[in-house]
């Protein structure tokens, strides 16, 4: 199974990292790196490359939903920019049941990916199929330790378990919001969610929202 080039994390570690320090004034911003960088050169084949489906999948929840939370036209754009097409209405309702929700597909090799997000921008998902779990867990940290900063608070909370689908899924969430921020200003939520029994069909893998600050 093909690993991501360490060159290739690093960079990608390095963009998000200067995405997020660069959040300033407000948390939101453009993305910085093609997804392509992220679905690594898999060959493209029917089946998904777990391996390239989770990082891919991080790179989606961290770049293109977490930091764009409340805009949905910067998330269209994004999509747009990265390769995805928006779903027609038939297939986008086998991923969501939400009013008005948008659904991006991405065509991208070794990987089976969409991105959903709500109208107004306010949460955002991450679908994928065959993820590898270790991979994703390892990659959503190292973005996570790569975004804290003296402007960027990330805390990352205990890990706990939820039921998705009649399955059990472990659901891995931080915390992110500037360090000097202005009364009332809110907070993000990003969670990565990893089925126990593996990912057999398209599952939630991750999701962003914003959430009160503390």
């Amino acid at each position: 199974m093909p690993r991501p080039a360490a060159a290739m994390r690093h960079r990608l570690l390095g963009g998000l990292a200067a995405l997020w320090a660069a959040l300033g004034a407000a948390l939101g911003a453009a993305a910085c790196l093609p997804l392509a960088a992220a679905a690594q050169t898999a060959p493209a084949a029917p089946a998904a490359n777990p391996a390239a489906s989770a990082m891919a999948a991080v790179h989606i929840l961290m770049d293109g939903c977490a930091p764009l939370l409340g805009d949905p036209a910067a998330m269209e754009a994004w999509a747009r920019r990265n390769g995805f097409v928006a779903a027609p209405p038939e297939l986008a309702r086998m991923f969501t049941t939400e009013e008005g929700a948008l659904v991006w597909i991405a065509d991208l090799p070794g990987t089976n990916l969409a991105m959903t997000h709500a109208r107004d921008g306010r949460e955002c998902h991450v679908i994928a199929q065959e993820v590898d779990q270790a991979a994703a867990r390892r990659h959503f940290l190292a973005v996570l330790a790569a975004i804290g900063s003296a402007a960027v608070q990330v805390e990352v909370e205990a890990e706990q378990e939820e039921v998705q689908n009649g399955a059990p899924v472990a659901v891995l969430a931080a915390r992110i919001q500037r360090t000097q921020r202005r009364p009332g200003e809110a907070a993000r939520s990003a969670a990565l969610r990893m089925p126990r029994s593996g990912v057999t069909a398209f599952d939630l893998i991750g999701t962003a929202m914003i959430v009160p600050a503390r």
